[in-house]
């Protein structure tokens, strides 16, 4: 179970699916939204639309105590009840698509509104339920985790401050099925390099535009070096909605012909520009409501 796929920020998600296909493990994607592109990559992608009227009153057991449950969590859980309800349709009909595919396990990515589909869709397909945690979804946006956490039989926490957070969460009882798994990475695919690149050094910086990346102080911090008289080039490779800010400030400091931002790139665009680079820089910085990252995987890679 996953929000979107495939999604570009979440590169993570695609290398663990295709280790365990090479496993041997067949692994089918329910995403809750379509990704950012209509091809899939090749892989078993089940889009389940929400089911109507009809199918949800042919089904109403499980239908109405779900929703008694995310009502009944509307005071303690806000925001996370709510999403839980407009959804609650579809995974009711993602848990009952799973069953009729023989699925033996629903693992979710983030513990938001998708490990809440996943929980559902678990119960209701009658197979077990695991989930991941990553970081906004422990550090600013849980949801029911502690309720979740005692369905599943693991919450997999891909970094140490998203483990404690998630530990905190969950409470003492459930704090045992919180287990650490850092997210990994094909060795072969970024061969380590056996000489610093010649010419101007190139400062590299990879992650969506966002304000928990802090690239706003890696800007500050090349506009020092631009009036030390250094000589280098910067690339912020990636999108999100903080584009504009930092365009103004590029601007702003006179660094338009020292630092480009070509967007989204592919994995291989990415790794030829790791292998050009003299530093990858990852400022990361806790955002004004409290999101950071817990361990950016651009520098796993």
């Amino acid at each position: 179970m996953v929000g979107t796929f495939p999604c570009r920020s979440e590169t993570f998600i695609a290398r663990e699916i295709a280790a365990l296909e090479a496993r041997g493990i067949e692994v089918m994607v329910f995403p809750l939204w379509r990704g950012d592109e209509d091809a899939a990559a090749g892989r078993a992608v089940e889009r389940v639309g929400r089911w109507g009227v009809r199918e949800q009153f042919l089904h109403m057991g499980k239908h109405v105590a779900w929703q008694l449950r995310f009502m009944g969590a509307w005071t303690q859980e806000g925001r996370g009840a709510l999403q839980a309800l407009w959804h609650e349709g579809r995974m009711l009909a993602m848990g009952h698509r799973m069953r009729a595919l023989g699925v033996e396990r629903v693992h979710a990515h983030f513990g938001n509104v998708v490990s809440t589909a996943g929980w559902m869709a678990a119960d209701v397909a009658g197979v077990p339920f695991s989930l991941s945690v990553h970081a906004r979804d422990v550090f600013v946006e849980p949801q029911f985790v502690r309720e979740k956490a005692r369905a599943a039989v693991a919450v997999v926490a891909c970094n140490s401050a998203a483990a404690a957070s998630a530990r905190e969460l969950v409470g003492a009882v459930e704090a045992k099925k919180v287990v650490l798994v850092p997210h990994g990475i094909l060795l072969d695919a970024y061969p380590l390099r056996g000489a610093a690149p010649s010419g101007v050094p190139l400062i590299l910086a990879v992650g969506r535009l966002v304000e928990k990346k802090g690239f706003s102080y890696l800007l500050a911090a090349v506009a020092r070096l631009r009036a030390a008289g250094r000589s280098f080039r910067a690339q912020i490779i990636g999108e999100g909605c903080e584009r504009t800010a930092l365009e103004r400030e590029v601007a702003r400091a006179l660094l338009g012909d020292v630092v480009t931002m070509p967007g989204w790139q592919l994995q291989e665009e990415v790794r030829r520009a790791m292998a050009e680079a003299a530093v990858l820089v990852a400022p990361r910085v806790v955002a004004s409501d409290g999101d950071m990252d817990g361990l950016p995987n651009v520098l796993l890679e």
